[in-house]
């Protein structure tokens, strides 16, 4: 019988290994950033690109910011203005009631009235510090601590004697309840004494009783 090889600690296979000239490291971190801003201050990756093209602009309009992004004006209003001010993220920096807009207003319009005025937009105190801290931790100079989703976690190996999990059985059989073979595989489970809670519909559980 062949003697089973056992791995010296210094012979064994490495996880990574850097390349020898891999050059600067600049936003290596863009995962742990964006995944920290849905963390932390519950922004979605669209958001947190949004604040990121806003952050040099002392102000803009929701039409010229589509454009810039290459979305419409009702996505960009709906999904991104509309929102990002509510979470005070963005502030109103030159509106219409500012002004009287009989006078001489060449410096801050072009062909705008009281009919086509674009109000401006610009970014808080609070969004560019947003801003500041993803560009810290995207680039490595911030380190932060993310949640480990507890659903990657392998707790237990399935048996393969006992049938698919009924959770994972009741997935599969979603809308097929009443077909043969779903019938079949809903018997056999009562037969081996399983919980067919995750299996039916609770209508159907109703029905039974």
């Amino acid at each position: 019988m062949a003697k089973k090889f056992k791995k010296k600690e210094d012979l064994k296979f490495r996880d990574f290994a850097y390349r020898d000239e891999r050059g600067p490291t600049l936003y290596k971190f863009v995962w742990h950033a964006n995944k920290f801003m849905k963390q932390e201050y519950k922004l979605l990756p669209i958001q947190v690109d949004f604040l990121l093209f806003a952050y040099d602009l002392e102000f803009f309009t929701i039409e010229w910011m589509g454009q810039q992004l290459s979305k419409s004006y009702n996505q960009t209003k709906d999904w991104l203005t509309v929102r990002m001010k509510k979470r005070e993220l963005l502030f109103d920096y030159f509106s219409m009631e500012d002004i009287d807009i009989h006078k001489d207003t060449s410096m801050w319009f072009r062909d705008e009235n009281r009919w086509n005025y674009r109000k401006r937009y610009s970014l808080t105190q609070q969004g560019r510090m947003i801003v500041e801290r993803w560009r810290d931790i995207a680039s490595g100079k911030e380190t932060v601590e993310l949640q480990y989703d507890k659903k990657t976690v392998n707790k237990t190996i399935p048996n393969r004697a006992e049938g698919i999990p009924t959770v994972l059985l009741g997935r599969k059989l979603k809308g097929h309840e009443d077909t043969p073979l779903g019938k079949k595989i809903i018997a056999q489970a009562k037969i081996d004494g399983r919980s067919i809670a995750g299996i039916l519909p609770p209508s159907k559980h109703l029905r039974e009783g």
